[in-house]
């Protein structure tokens, strides 16, 4: 099941600074991330989540599509949720 408490990526930076965040979040016992594109840090999420070692179905993800993708409609949405995946590379 899902870990109801998620680690919130709001501000952390996309770098490598960021990395060593998520990492202390993973080692502390974070499964679950929530992130967006907004936040730019989506590739970031992906480089510590590989960088761990541990195989991806032991996190769950959670990123958003920004409202100016919603309003332009259904193919606006899909290509948002296509780069955020790509971002995270997994």
């Amino acid at each position: 099941s899902i870990p109801q408490l998620a680690f919130g990526l709001y501000k952390v930076p996309a770098d490598e600074e960021g990395e060593a965040i998520i990492s202390e979040a993973i080692k502390a016992g974070y499964r679950h991330f929530d992130t967006a594109a907004y936040y730019g840090n989506e590739r970031t999420l992906g480089n510590a989540l590989k960088a761990s070692g541990m195989p991806r179905d032991h996190f769950f993800v959670v990123s958003k599509v920004w409202n100016d993708s919603q309003k332009r409609g259904r193919a606006a949405v899909r290509q948002s949720i296509l780069r955020s995946v790509e971002a995270l590379d997994f």
